[in-house]
């Protein structure tokens, strides 16, 4: 189990018109991000080789932490980007 924490990245604010303020250049932050990661593995033991299988699961709990903040043209409105949830995923290696 792996437990991350970190305080939020600076970023500057955008004006109306989209552009960006020097006198404000990164004065703000994101949100703290935090994320836990579950990994079980399983590993058989052979003569000459090893097989081992895992099932590993990112952001267990599902949080949307956020990762930038962007100017959108189209809406001419900023854009908080945020992570993706729960991220599992399985795998199968070999070592020789």
């Amino acid at each position: 189990m792996k437990f991350t924490f970190s305080t939020g990245s600076p970023f500057t604010l955008y004006n109306p018109d989209g552009s960006q303020s020097v006198s404000l250049y990164n004065t703000e932050r994101l949100t703290p991000y935090h994320a836990s990661d579950v990994r079980v593995d399983r590993r058989w033991y052979f003569d000459k080789w090893t097989l081992i299988t895992y099932l590993d699961i990112q952001n267990i709990t599902n949080r949307k932490n956020s990762t930038s903040v962007r100017w959108d043209p189209q809406t001419q409105t900023v854009d908080n980007q945020s992570s993706i949830g729960i991220l599992p995923s399985i795998g199968v290696s070999l070592e020789f």
